[in-house]
This record gives structure tokens, C-alpha cells and sequence, in this order.
């Protein structure tokens, strides 16, 4: 069975483009999509993602929340935690939620496929 990447992001432009560029990248894996921190957790409790790339602000429930509360159902998910503000301000509140990077995403292109690669090794450890 493929390994799963679950891209979270409440901009649907963001997340298609990553989605697509992280397919291309890694096309052993199945990418899926959640726009929300809620949906994020429903789809984790039936796909199991190996890798969340998830965004910390999000409509309703944070990213910080959603990646406790996936981190609880699913503790073998390794996450990267991103925003678009200064990521420095939320890297002690991820970290304790679980999430093993954090990533500006004026960053995305310079560092995110290096990340997932780390992440999607770790996870098959």
C-alpha cells in the first residue's frame, strides 16, 4: 500500500499547487487534501497519513489543535507544521503537539520536498 502525505490548507489555490508538486515528487505516495483542521482529523481516521503537511491558522479548529488531535489517533504520523507569519512564534506550541518541522512558507520551494523526504524515511522506521 502507498505511503500517504495529507496536505492541510484552507487556501485551495496553496493546497492544490502543493498537492500537485508533491505528487510529481514523490509519485510512490497518494497525496490527499483537507481544507480544514476538521476535515483533517475525519480523513486521518480513516487514511492513516504517513506525513501531514498541515498550516497553522486555519478556519475553526488551529493546526496546532488538529495536529494533537490526529497525533492521538494516528501517533506514527510524522507532521510539518507551516505558516505564512513568523514561524518562530509557533514552534514550541507545535513541537509539543507533535509536529518534527516547522516551515515558513516563503520557505515552501527552498526546503518543503527535502522535509517530506526526512519525514516519509522516518516514518517508514
Amino acid at each position: 500500500m502507498p505511503r500517504t502525505i495529507l496536505i492541510v490548507d484552507d487556501h485551495e489555490a496553496l493546497r492544490r499547487a502543493l498537492h500537485s508538486w508533491v505528487a510529481a515528487s514523490f509519485p510512490d505516495c497518494r497525496c490527499i487534501e483537507a481544507a480544514s483542521g476538521e476535515e483533517a482529523i475525519a480523513l486521518s481516521s480513516t487514511e492513516f497519513p504517513d506525513v501531514v503537511l498541515m498550516d497553522i491558522k486555519l478556519p475553526g479548529i488551529n493546526g496546532i489543535d488538529a495536529a494533537r488531535q490526529i497525533r492521538a489517533r494516528c501517533p506514527a504520523s510524522r507532521f510539518i507544521v507551516m505558516s505564512q507569519h513568523d514561524i518562530s512564534q509557533f514552534v514550541r506550541s507545535a513541537e509539543e503537539a507533535g509536529a518534527h518541522a516547522c516551515l515558513a512558507k516563503q520557505d515552501i520551494y527552498a526546503r518543503l520536498l527535502p522535509m517530506i523526504k526526512v519525514q516519509l524515511e522516518q516514518a517508514a522506521t
